[in-house]
């Protein structure tokens, strides 16, 4: 091997740094991992989120000051991957791009190497695009068919030009497989546990003694409509915490409800206090992997789970999960789990829970990540 990890010019690009979810917190738990040198190119940037990743030089373009606020992201995509395919990155040894709609289809010279770690496939153009297309507006619906047919030869071809793909999940990989033809190794995204056991709790007044948690972005693919419908039949609480552009029309569905409850703007420290005193962690949606799960888990949550998805290779080996596949499964399991008061909120054995989270430690992705580096820069000098 002719270079040194902790050497390489590196490249990290990413869609958008413009919300706080599992991808960002991704990037966040992945960059003290990169050489010390990286720089992280992104089409929009937040300020705020500059501040977050102030550690690291970011290359962003004009769409960070573009008044996109009032268009759906998939909208405007054309102006962002012409940016993504524009980013030089001819001094730099190695991008690592991140995501699903646009880091991908970075283009790179003969001497740079290009590793993608794909959270999934470009969800609104293939497993979700039917999902997507229903919550549009009907008179965008034929436009957004028609857009969509002509990007997703641009997200096909994309999907070819790394040098080596690696991803979330063994659903994810299947995916990948399925849509862009490509094999992906399945590498598990670096979690801190310990910044979430040491995190101070701190209580949020709400109106119920009782309830039920879900936790993710107000969007069509996260099916939120289903644990709504579940609450309302039931007569269980439900807090429903995250931002996303399905929020009006989910509170329209949460109309003369009482029972449920939205929040926007809640901190970590009391995202903390609604794990540890939930009755269960709600997830009706097939997840690409989800670090909500990882949360919950570490206090022991019971998780009520759809049955498919990224998330299966965390809650398989979990003991609190209980999967559902029907809204009427859903239902049953809410019933059951609100006729009882939750007893516990820490693992009953520290080894087991060492054990539980050892896949997903920050030193297993570092090692591993630096295993394909190598692998990635061998295949170079042998050719």
């Amino acid at each position: 091997m002719n270079f040194q990890y902790n050497k390489l010019r590196l490249a990290l690009v990413y869609d958008q740094l413009t919300k706080w979810g599992g991808a960002e917190q991704l990037i966040n738990n992945l960059i003290p991992l990169l050489p010390p040198q990286t720089v992280i190119f992104t089409p929009k940037l937040k300020n705020k989120r500059r501040i977050i990743f102030n550690s690291k030089e970011i290359e962003t373009s004009f769409l960070s000051s573009f008044p996109f606020k009032f268009l759906p992201y998939q909208l405007h995509l054309n102006l962002s991957q012409l940016v993504i395919e524009n980013f030089n990155f001819n001094n730099f040894d190695l991008v690592l791009s991140l995501g699903n709609t646009l880091a991908k289809g970075v283009i790179t010279n003969s001497k740079t190497r290009h590793l993608h770690y794909a959270f999934t496939t470009n969800r609104f153009l293939w497993q979700d695009y039917q999902l997507f297309k229903k919550h549009l507006p009907f008179y965008l619906r034929p436009l957004f068919s028609r857009w969509a047919s002509n990007y997703r030869f641009w997200d096909y071809l994309a999907s070819q030009r790394a040098d080596k793909i690696i991803t979330l999940s063994s659903y994810s990989q299947q995916l990948i497989k399925k849509y862009y033809h490509r094999p992906a190794e399945v590498v598990y995204p670096p979690f801190s546990l310990n910044y979430w056991l040491t995190l101070p709790s701190h209580k949020i007044k709400i109106p119920y003694q009782k309830f039920f948690l879900l936790v993710g972005r107000l969007v069509p693919q996260k099916r939120i409509e289903i644990a709504i419908r579940a609450a309302i039949s039931t007569q269980t609480n439900l807090i429903i915490v995250g931002k996303g552009w399905l929020k009006r029309h989910l509170e329209t569905l949460s109309t003369n409800h009482p029972n449920i409850l939205f929040l926007t703007d809640i901190t970590f420290n009391q995202l903390k206090y609604l794990y540890q005193k939930s009755q269960a962690l709600i997830a009706p949606q097939e997840e690409d992997f989800g670090f909500i799960f990882l949360e919950a888990a570490a206090f022991y949550t019971p998780i009520l789970s759809y049955f498919q998805g990224g998330q299966r290779d965390i809650l398989n080996s979990y003991p609190q999960t209980y999967f559902f596949s029907s809204l009427t499964q859903l239902i049953s399991l809410l019933n059951k789990f609100s006729s009882s008061s939750r007893l516990i909120n820490q693992w009953p054995e520290k080894s087991k829970m060492e054990r539980f989270y050892l896949p997903f430690q920050k030193e297993t992705f570092q090692v591993k990540l630096k295993e394909i580096i190598t692998q990635l820069f061998k295949e170079r000098s042998e050719r």
